[in-house]
């Protein structure tokens, strides 16, 4: 069975298979901006300025914000290479990831976002 972090990102893979994400920067911040975007997952291993790129861009928008999952987490769940940000453009999914990233967080005492 998976843990709390492979679960989380094994939702992010179904939301991405649903069609109910975009992920780059630039996409990300196009989906931000017309308003399609419920949360925006961005890599640990993102650098400080894109985390607080994004940080603020969520908070203009006022989106869910994580920060959760590596570069090659992200990466590998989304079929996409090099992935640092994800943005979840469903409502439904993006309240349970944000369940899943919270509780993995909470059992791992990692710090989320």
């Amino acid at each position: 069975m998976p843990g709390p972090d492979e679960r989380a990102l094994m939702f992010l893979g179904l939301a991405t298979r649903a069609g109910k994400t975009v992920s780059g920067d630039e996409a990300c911040r196009a989906a931000l901006k017309k308003g399609l975007t419920k949360m925006l997952v961005v890599s640990e291993d993102a650098s400080q300025g894109t985390k607080d790129k994004f940080k603020a861009l969520s908070e203009t928008f006022e989106t869910r914000y994580r920060v959760y999952g590596t570069k090659d987490g992200l990466s590998r769940f989304t079929g996409r290479p090099d992935r640092k940000v994800v943005a979840v453009n469903d409502e439904g999914f993006a309240t349970r990831l944000s369940e899943l990233i919270d509780e993995a967080v909470a059992q791992e005492g990692k710090p989320g976002g």
